[in-house]
């Protein structure tokens, strides 16, 4: 990760932000981690999600990190199941399927 300096810092991080003392503590903490960011199906059809989502890429780019973004396909997912007649449930999140779905 790069150092930086709270100057560069207040340019790079939006004004509705946290405070830099929080991301300071963050960059801190996720110095040698890998960054991974799921994208989901409405990200992409959401002109106005798409573009926040780019803006937060390349704002973790900036201070230095190289997110690895993946695709979660959980629309397409759904959509396939209800075209098979199989029930699938969330619980906190997740989605829940029977033996049938393996």
């Amino acid at each position: 990760m790069l150092e930086v300096k709270e100057e560069e810092l207040k340019k790079i991080l939006p004004s509705d932000g946290p405070s830099i003392d929080e991301v300071k503590r963050y960059l801190e903490k996720y110095n040698d981690e890998y960054i991974v960011i799921k994208c989901g199906g409405s990200v992409l059809v959401d002109q106005n999600l798409f573009n926040i989502f780019i803006k937060d890429i390349t704002t973790l780019n900036k201070l230095g990190f190289i997110p690895i973004i993946v695709h979660g396909g959980g629309k397409r997912i759904s959509n396939k199941l209800n075209e098979l007649g199989i029930k699938s449930e969330f619980i906190k999140g997740l989605r829940v399927t029977g033996k049938e779905t393996n």
